[in-house]
């Protein structure tokens, strides 16, 4: 759950750095309105995808854990923890990154990235550390939402 909740943040926070010359709307008012399109996540007909804190699509098993254990934001014991599921954690708290090339050459989009990454360092045990060859890593980059 952790890494999905990762992935959500840097797609959350490219979208808001490239989205800047938007200013009729935030980012995240965008990126919920965006959500609320059936067709933009390639649902079946019918089937309307469920997302955590509206904007981050949650696998199969994470909703699953999400009913199972509640959720970690709201006032457990454990409530720093993003899982309590060992397997779903970042080893040693090390995320390894990279940034695809549809948003390396957009320096005001990688800043705001990296800005972001120190303040979860700030506040969090997590280290972002440029990827090497990591098999699970961050990777972001530019595309719709």
């Amino acid at each position: 759950m952790a890494k999905a909740f990762l992935l959500g943040l840097g797609v959350f926070l490219v979208s808001f750095a490239i989205g800047e010359c938007l200013k009729n709307k935030g980012a995240m008012e965008q990126i919920l309105e965006a959500n609320m399109k059936p067709d933009a996540h390639h649902s079946p007909p019918g089937k309307h995808l469920s997302f955590y804190q509206g904007d981050i699509r949650l696998t199969k098993k994470q909703t699953e854990n999400l009913k199972k254990y509640g959720d970690p934001t709201k006032g457990s014991a454990d409530s720093r923890a993003a899982s309590n599921v060992d397997s779903e954690r970042w080893p040693n708290a090390v995320i390894p990154y990279t940034f695809d090339c549809s948003i390396g050459n957009m320096e005001s989009a990688v800043r705001s990235v990296l800005n972001a990454m120190k303040q979860w360092e700030r506040k969090t045990c997590l280290r972002f550390v440029p990827r090497t060859n990591e098999k699970a890593y961050l990777e972001f980059f530019k595309d719709q939402g």
